[in-house]
């Protein structure tokens, strides 16, 4: 009995894991995640040294001899997969493109969970929960507020509905012009036209004015959030994209314009980039309110808002972290979701133009050639599959990882 009794004292206790430290070990017995841990992180290797990789340069195009026979050569030695239609090397160009490729992925996923994150996060913490977002200097009169401080903010305001007032002004002086124009003959109708613009002018800023200095508005950042997302997912995604894409690019507007003179040879990658933002954060956004309505009610949250805590703080520093496990997993998926938009764009000729290469583009200029220089197709197609792929099971693996109930 002595005995038993030592040995049970003498036992050590385990030490607790961190979560981390549980979905690392559980991440680890999934095979086909650390498969394609493996791919993914050699991927990044081959785009990171390309240039050292590569065996010819992918932008040069052969000088001097029979052209014709240096153009649509198979794979062999010297091209390992090839030349395409203006004899640049095929597998040059390929590991090239793996690098603006998971860039753009890697990138617009990173963004696309960032921006994701914060709105997701102010929609579920704030949701009926209006605060005061507008008040007007003389809505809280009552509350003991200090003579200095209502003459600062009355003067504000006047100045404020002041060039509020001379900008209706100009702008009824403008539309008067061709009212007048248009009743060249008849001055008493023109008259009459511009006393009546003149007149809801003042009434709109009279009223704008009163409402300022007494009125009060509650912003609803759940509402607001909510509301923008349906609104956006209303919207058909692909036309937008490709209109975006091609207002953005051309050199004859002014959003070409200056997306050339601040970006240079990279404008096109960033257009793309910011393309692919414009609807990706949805599904964070969604994914994380949803998160973190659930923590906000718990106790945690609720013993730092009675400590005083700021809501910035208890929503950056207390609800974010306990979501970031969906907001990882997510992630993942994010980036496997912009390579293949990034290559639809560049298969239809509205994402990263040539001559710099990318996986899309490849599968554009390869599709004219498919029958007779299949060499120029697949490696691209299978890259994005594999790619993809990998990252979709990496995906599965990290939310089985970090789900409890999983019987991993």
């Amino acid at each position: 009995m002595a005995t038993i009794l030592a040995t049970e004292g003498s036992a050590k206790p385990r030490k607790s894991e961190s979560t981390w430290a549980m979905a690392w070990r559980r991440l680890k017995r999934h095979r086909l995640a650390m498969v394609s841990l493996v791919v993914l992180g050699a991927l990044v290797l081959v785009a990171i040294f390309a240039p050292f990789l590569a065996p010819h340069d992918p932008f040069q195009q052969p000088r001097g001899g029979d052209l014709r026979a240096m153009f649509f050569q198979p794979p062999s030695s010297t091209h390992w997969l090839g030349t395409d239609d203006l004899g640049r090397d095929v597998f040059s160009r390929l590991l090239y493109g793996a690098r603006i490729s998971l860039l753009v992925g890697f990138a617009a996923a990173f963004v696309n969970v960032l921006i994701g994150t914060i709105m997701g996060a102010l929609a579920g913490y704030f949701s009926g929960r209006p605060f005061l977002a507008f008040a007007g200097p003389l809505s809280r009169l009552e509350g003991g507020w200090n003579f200095p401080f209502i003459v600062f903010r009355l003067s504000g305001w006047l100045l404020f509905y002041g060039a509020l007032y001379f900008a209706a002004l100009i702008a009824w002086i403008l539309a008067g012009e061709p009212v007048q124009a248009g009743f060249a003959g008849d001055w008493t109708a023109s008259a009459q036209l511009s006393l009546l613009g003149l007149g809801l002018t003042w009434g709109v800023v009279a009223v704008a004015a009163v409402w300022g200095l007494r009125g009060q508005f509650r912003l609803d950042l759940d509402i607001l959030i909510s509301r923008l997302i349906d609104f956006m997912l209303t919207i058909p995604g692909l036309p937008l994209l490709l209109v975006l894409s091609a207002l953005l690019r051309d050199p004859r507007t002014g959003f070409g314009q200056t997306t050339q003179a601040l970006f240079g040879e990279a404008a096109s990658v960033v257009v793309i980039i910011f393309i692919l933002v414009v609807f990706g954060w949805i599904t964070t956004a969604r994914l994380v309110r949803g998160a973190i309505l659930s923590l906000r009610e718990q106790d945690f949250a609720v013993a730092a808002q009675a400590l005083g805590s700021s809501q910035g703080k208890i929503v950056f520093r207390h609800l974010v972290p306990n979501a970031l496990a969906p907001i990882i997993v997510e992630g993942t998926l994010q980036v496997g979701i912009a390579i293949l938009v990034e290559a639809a764009l560049s298969f239809l000729g509205f994402g990263i133009q040539p001559p710099v290469a990318t996986w899309g583009n490849m599968l554009t200029n390869a599709q004219h050639y498919i029958f007779f220089a299949p060499w120029l197709a697949f490696p691209p197609g299978i890259l994005i599959v594999v790619t993809v792929l990998a990252i979709n099971f990496l995906g599965d693996g990290l939310r089985d990882a970090f789900d409890p109930r999983s019987r991993l």
